[in-house]
This record gives C-alpha cells, structure tokens and sequence, in this order.
C-alpha cells in the first residue's frame, strides 16, 4: 500500500542525500530510520519496563522474606543501610582472619 506523508523541505533533502550515498530508495531510508528508532529507542524504553518488573517481583520477595525469617531481616537492613556496600566490606576485610 502506497501512501503519501508530508515532511519539510529540510528532511526531504535529508533522506535524499542518504538514499543517494547508500545508493537505496528514499523509501527504504524512511524504513531504516524507523526500524533503527524501534530497536534504539523503544528497546530501551521496554528494557527499562522490564527493570520495573524485575524491581517490584525483587521488592515482593524482600517482603516475604523478611517476614518468614526475622534475623534475614535484619541482615538485609543493616545491609542497606551500611556506608559501603557488600563487596567493599568484604574486600576490607579480606584475610582478616588468618
């Protein structure tokens, strides 16, 4: 199906001159553009939509957990609430022991 859009004199030249370095159509520029803004662009805004996801199944978990075992609570908090995080604490504190 064949349609027509209206751009702006700047962007026509634009696709034009694209469509002649990559010797294509103009038609196949448009194409490219879209399918690199759907991969780019909206991939990303999924991903992060995903992230969200994973954050509030992670954040149930960390409630079910707390509740079925008080003293993992309690790690986990002062764990959150520590000035360094985890892997700093324990390379600190590597061969403390020996």
């Amino acid at each position: 199906m064949v349609s027509t859009v209206t751009i702006s004199e700047d962007v026509r030249r634009k696709i034009k001159r694209l469509a002649a370095l990559l010797d294509t159509s103009q038609s196949k520029i448009v194409e490219m553009a879209i399918d690199f803004y759907e991969k780019e662009v909206l991939g990303k805004i999924e991903g992060k939509k995903s992230n969200i996801k994973v954050r509030k199944v992670l954040e149930e978990a960390e409630k079910t957990m707390s509740k079925q075992d008080p003293d993992w609570a309690r790690v986990s908090e002062k764990v959150k609430s520590s000035v360094i995080g985890i892997e700093a604490y324990i390379s600190y504190r590597w061969a403390e022991e020996l």
